[in-house]
């Protein structure tokens, strides 16, 4: 009976389907290695924290639209290093300013403020673009999980995928020279 029971369970087994697990696009990322690709890197830096709604709704979007460009993205908790190390914080608000001043936005005293989500592409420490279309959204006023649309959805693919694509083909070239496709050194 044993053998019966072992044998009908080895065929069953073969009959299942091994499940598929796909690799994330999107890496945890530390404070010194956002810092290191704002300097000089080559790569896509997603800022979003797992309380925030808006950031709960833009990652599965994100991580989509990295595997269509086949291209990982670090992410980073700024929301979490704000509260423990509040001048690694500033260093890399200030850097962001350098690159665009547009990205940040003020508190009543005057301190930079990284609102989030937002995703930023750079190439050798040079911005390319960012998306931060929904860091400005209250989710008081309107529901995160309602706002991406068809359309706002297509329109975001549309805004980033070029930009992926112009990271990835930097990274590319930067690995046939044998540099990290991760967070380059700009060598």
């Amino acid at each position: 009976m044993r053998k019966l029971v072992l044998i009908v369970s080895l065929l069953l087994a073969g009959c299942v389907a091994p499940s598929k697990v796909e690799k994330s696009m999107i890496y945890e990322g530390d404070a010194k290695a956002v810092e290191k690709m704002l300097a000089h890197g080559t790569g896509v830096v997603y800022l979003g924290f797992e309380e925030c709604p808006w950031c709960v709704q833009y990652r599965p979007l994100l991580e989509e639209m990295a595997m269509k460009s086949d291209i990982e993205v670090m992410h980073y908790d700024v929301h979490a290093d704000k509260k423990d190390d509040r001048d690694q914080y500033d260093r890399i608000a200030s850097r962001l300013n350098e690159m665009d001043d547009s990205i940040l936005r003020y508190d009543n005293d005057g301190n930079a403020v990284i609102y989030m989500p937002l995703t930023v592409f750079v190439k050798e420490g040079k911005l390319l673009g960012y998306e931060n279309e929904t860091c400005d959204l209250s989710s008081k006023e309107q529901d995160p999980k309602t706002y991406w649309t068809v359309e706002k959805k297509q329109s975001l693919e549309d805004r980033i995928l070029p930009l992926m694509d112009d990271v990835k083909a930097a990274r590319d070239e930067k690995n046939t020279q044998g540099c990290a496709i991760k967070e380059d050194s700009g060598c």
